[in-house]
C-alpha cells in the first residue's frame, strides 16, 4: 500500500482494489446510504444529514470521516470510519491532551480482507493521535481491539436510589436503598449551574483528569449541545470540587437522572449522599445512573451508590424504552499506557436517537 497526502483530500491507497480518503461535503450522502444499507436504516447516521455534518465537522474544514471507495466504475463505498476527537470541542486540546474516539467503524460484507484495519491505519497516518479509544463497541470488536493491544473492559454500572420515590423503573433491588444521610460528610453541596463560568475553580485547580476536559470542552459538548438539555452541578466538598453533567430521561411518568460526565477531583463525590438525594428529590427522579471505568474504588460507594448485579434491572434504554440493563464496553490505547477515566458521555455514546 502507498500513502499519498496532498493539498486536497488525504488518501490511503491499495492500488489493486480501493482507496481511502477523508470525506468532504460531496461524500456525505453516499456515507449515509452506506450506513443505512449495512448497519441501520433508521439510525441518524442514515436519516439526518444535519446530524452527520454537525457531529463530524472539523474546525479546519471537512469531516472526521474516512471512506474507502472501490475501484469499480461506480466507485462503491466499501467501508467507513468516523471519529470524534475531544479537540472537536476544544481545539486547545492537542497532542497528549487530546483523545480520539472511534465512533462508526464499518466495512461492507464483500469488502476486501483487511479493509477495516486499513481504515484504522489511515486514521493513524492522517491524524497522528496519541490516544485512541471507543465507547460502546460490541463483543466481536472487543476481540479485535485486544489483538491490537488496546485496554478493554466494560463500564461499571452504578445507581443511586431515591428512597422517597416509588420504584416504577427499577426491579430486583429489594429494600436496598441509599445510605443514611447521618453518614454524610458535613458541608458538602451540589450547586446547579448554567455556565462554566460558575465553576471556573474546578478547571483552575489543576485537576489531573485523564483525558483532560476543559471549560471550553464542557461548554461546547454539553451546555451548548443542539440535541440534549444537559444539567450541570458544581460539587463542593471538603475533599475537593468537581463538575457533574447529566440529563433527565423519562418513561410513563417515571424519571431518572443519567450522569454522562464528571470533571474534577473524584474525592469530591465521597460521602455526598445527602446532596445527591436532595437533587434527585428536586428533580423528581427514581434513581441516578452512573457508568464509569477507572474511577477510584470506594468513592461512589461512600455516597450510597450500588453496583447493578445479575437479577437487578436499572433500564438503560429510554429512546425507545426497554426494561433491561445495558452493557457498555470500551477499548482504549494511550500514548503512555495510562488508563483513562471513562464515562458514558465520552465519544458519542450519548448521541440522540432521534431529532
Amino acid at each position: 500500500m502507498n500513502i499519498e497526502i496532498d493539498t486536497g483530500p488525504m488518501f490511503y491507497k491499495d492500488a489493486n482494489s480501493y482507496h481511502i480518503q477523508s470525506c468532504g461535503e460531496t461524500d456525505i450522502d453516499r456515507i449515509m446510504r452506506f450506513f443505512g444499507e449495512y448497519w441501520d436504516k433508521n439510525h441518524l447516521m442514515a436519516t439526518s444529514r444535519s446530524f452527520v455534518t454537525e457531529r463530524f465537522c472539523r474546525a479546519a474544514g471537512g469531516y472526521s470521516l474516512l471512506a474507502a471507495y472501490g475501484k469499480a466504475a461506480e466507485q462503491p463505498v466499501l467501508g467507513i470510519l468516523g471519529y470524534l476527537p475531544n479537540s472537536r470541542f476544544d481545539p486547545a486540546l492537542t497532542g497528549a491532551d487530546d483523545f480520539c474516539w472511534l465512533t462508526n467503524w464499518l466495512a461492507a460484507p464483500d469488502a476486501p480482507n483487511g479493509l477495516g484495519l486499513a481504515l484504522y491505519a489511515a486514521l493513524i497516518e492522517f491524524e497522528r493521535p496519541v490516544n485512541v479509544g471507543t465507547v460502546g463497541n460490541n463483543a466481536l470488536a472487543e476481540g479485535i481491539y485486544r489483538a491490537m493491544r488496546f485496554q478493554t473492559g466494560c463500564l461499571r454500572h452504578y445507581i443511586l436510589i431515591n428512597p422517597r420515590r416509588r420504584r416504577l423503573l427499577l426491579s430486583g433491588f429489594g429494600e436496598r436503598l441509599s445510605k443514611s444521610s447521618s453518614d454524610e460528610a458535613r458541608g458538602g453541596k451540589l450547586i446547579p449551574i448554567t455556565s462554566v463560568r460558575e465553576a471556573e475553580s474546578v478547571f483552575q485547580a489543576g485537576n489531573a483528569s485523564f483525558p483532560p476536559k476543559t471549560a471550553v470542552y464542557i461548554d461546547s459538548k454539553y451546555l451548548r449541545s443542539p440535541y440534549h438539555n444537559y444539567l450541570a452541578y458544581r460539587v463542593l466538598n471538603k475533599s475537593g470540587e468537581g463538575l457533574l453533567i447529566g440529563r433527565l430521561l423519562a418513561y410513563d411518568g417515571a424519571k431518572m437522572l443519567r450522569v454522562v460526565d464528571y470533571v474534577g477531583a473524584p474525592e469530591a463525590l465521597a460521602n455526598m449522599n445527602a446532596p445527591l438525594c436532595g437533587i434527585m428529590e428536586i428533580l423528581g427522579v427514581e434513581y441516578l445512573e452512573f457508568y464509569c471505568a477507572g474511577f477510584p474504588d470506594g468513592i461512589l460507594e461512600s455516597a450510597g451508590f450500588i453496583a447493578v448485579r445479575e437479577g437487578q434491572v436499572a433500564p438503560g434504554y429510554f429512546e425507545p424504552f426497554q426494561p433491561e440493563n445495558v452493557i457498555i464496553r470500551y477499548a482504549c490505547h494511550t500514548g503512555d499506557g495510562r488508563a483513562p477515566i471513562i464515562f458514558r458521555g465520552d465519544g458519542d455514546r450519548d448521541h440522540p436517537r432521534a431529532i
